[in-house]
């Protein structure tokens, strides 16, 4: 009987040592498990910034590209790299135009983010569609077939803050 009470204390204390090394298994699953999430929301919650970007502020010119495409073939393609000196300045309901050293032009604008479309106003209104809007880039496109005879111009705008 002395055998037997041995062989089940010594099972007894394998079991709760299987149990321990199990609990602390389980404990640190847990805890990856939980960091991992938490990263996970800090990512979607920078997304969620980046959507909520606003127009508001300062934005200065840094690349245009001019595409201009004839019955849909690409025939003129050119970069205008931004040397600092051009603007554009967005407050709540106006926005202000800087071009080097031309006199500042303020307009009306709205915009709609949910079809990403921005419309200034004035004596040539014009409606750009938004590529990218995040707090450090934006990203503007005109299109343009004024030139008519199949002719589509296509400028790409950004800006930076």
């Amino acid at each position: 009987m002395e055998g037997t009470t041995a062989v089940l204390l010594i099972l007894y204390l394998n079991l709760i040592t299987m149990f321990q090394i199990t609990k602390r298994l389980f404990l640190l699953i847990f805890v990856i498990s939980t960091l991992a999430t938490a990263n996970g929301c800090k990512k979607d919650s920078n997304k969620k910034n980046e959507d909520q970007a606003s127009l508001k502020g300062k934005w200065t010119f840094t690349l245009e590209n001019a595409k201009t495409y004839k019955n849909g073939a690409l025939i003129y393609d050119v970069d205008d790299d931004g040397n600092g000196d051009s603007f554009l300045e967005f407050t709540d309901d106006k926005v202000t135009y800087t071009y080097r050293d031309e006199t500042p032009q303020t307009y009306g604008y709205t915009y709609d983010a949910s079809v990403k479309r921005l419309h200034i106003a004035g004596n040539d209104a014009l409606t750009y569609e938004v590529e990218t809007l995040t707090n450090k880039k934006l990203v503007l496109i005109w299109k343009s077939d004024v030139r008519g005879g199949g002719q589509m111009d296509v400028y790409t705008t950004t800006y930076t803050r």
